[in-house]
């Protein structure tokens, strides 16, 4: 609709996710994970949330470095970030960046809020192929995630990348 919506998400629930993230991910105390979402958008809590559960470092990026992605580049460089979460469409920008494979530190991608293609997948296994990707889908009343699928192969052709299982 355009519209913002409130949605009332229980503690408990936001506990289960931030479980569920730091298990499945793997996040330790030594990873560092860069906050960029906005707070207004439930994603930002895998952000913020998951690595203080982990004992992992928050690295803030600067507010306008999503539409920057040099210094968005720069960012993961400089900070050695391991995890970063990207919408697909900004994905696909992001892996236009020159310094991109430079990123040796990241070890960790998470695509969700859209679809994601298999064409873009396959660029980003081709670009980064030390980093594991994972495409995850949940509306906000799931709270946040509700499915997630590891992308280590991505099937030739058109079409989309499996959204998963619960």
């Amino acid at each position: 609709t355009g519209r913002p919506k409130g949605v009332c998400v229980p503690h408990r629930a936001l506990t289960a996710h931030a479980r569920w993230i730091v298990d499945t991910l793997g996040l330790r105390p030594a990873d560092r994970v860069l906050h960029k979402t906005s707070i207004g958008f439930d994603a930002s809590l895998v952000e913020l949330l998951e690595p203080l559960v982990a004992g992992a470092a928050i690295v803030l990026a600067s507010a306008d470095s999503e539409r920057d992605t040099q210094s968005l580049v720069a960012s993961v460089q400089a900070h050695g970030v391991s995890l970063l979460q990207m919408v697909p469409s900004a994905l696909r920008v992001l892996l236009d960046e020159p310094g991109l494979p430079r990123c040796t530190s990241l070890r960790r991608l998470i695509s969700g809020g859209e679809v994601l293609d298999r064409a873009l997948a396959r660029e980003v296994r081709r670009l980064l192929p030390q980093v594991a990707l994972g495409n995850f889908y949940g509306p906000t009343e799931t709270c946040i995630d509700a499915t997630w699928h590891e992308v280590l192969t991505v099937e030739p052709g058109p079409g989309t990348v499996p959204i998963g299982r619960p």
